[in-house]
């Protein structure tokens, strides 16, 4: 009779095979990014479901994207 598989945690186990500086920072630096997206994923997902639109900067202000539009062509910012 086999004995049933047990949960082993890797993290202490040690192998001949080890990644060099270079490889455990490339790593990490893939897991942030990785991280980083799917964070910024549930952040336009939610504002999405909230019906919030993005909105652009013009002059020192935002503004949703349709009332931008209409300063495409316009000079914002007044008399200098």
């Amino acid at each position: 009779m086999k004995t049933p598989a047990r949960m082993t945690d890797l993290r202490h186990i040690h192998t001949t095979a080890t990644l060099t500086r270079a490889e455990r920072n490339e790593a990490q630096l893939r897991h942030l990014v990785a991280s980083n997206e799917a964070q910024h994923r549930a952040v336009v997902a939610n504002l999405a479901r909230r019906d919030i639109k993005p909105r652009v900067a013009i002059g020192s202000g935002y503004v949703p994207s349709r009332v931008a539009r209409a300063f495409a062509y316009v000079a914002v910012g007044g008399l200098r």
